[in-house]
């Protein structure tokens, strides 16, 4: 996301996207957010300020990895 990605994810959640929303194998932006090898704390903190209820729900018979 570069180097203003903190400042990009207040903007988008400001604008009304949607910290539930689940990727196409089922995990949550937060997940994601967290098993990025570069994963911003702040970013992380910001998502869970925000009560995301779905940690994760994969798809059935898939895993993650």
């Amino acid at each position: 996301m570069g180097p203003h990605r903190l400042e990009l994810t207040k903007l988008l959640i400001e604008k009304g996207s949607d910290v539930c929303a689940l990727t196409d194998s089922g995990s949550s932006i937060l997940y994601s957010a967290c098993e990025s090898e570069d994963a911003d704390p702040e970013i992380v903190s910001l998502l869970l300020k925000k009560n995301i209820k779905v940690l994760n729900h994969p798809r059935k018979g898939q895993t993650l990895k």
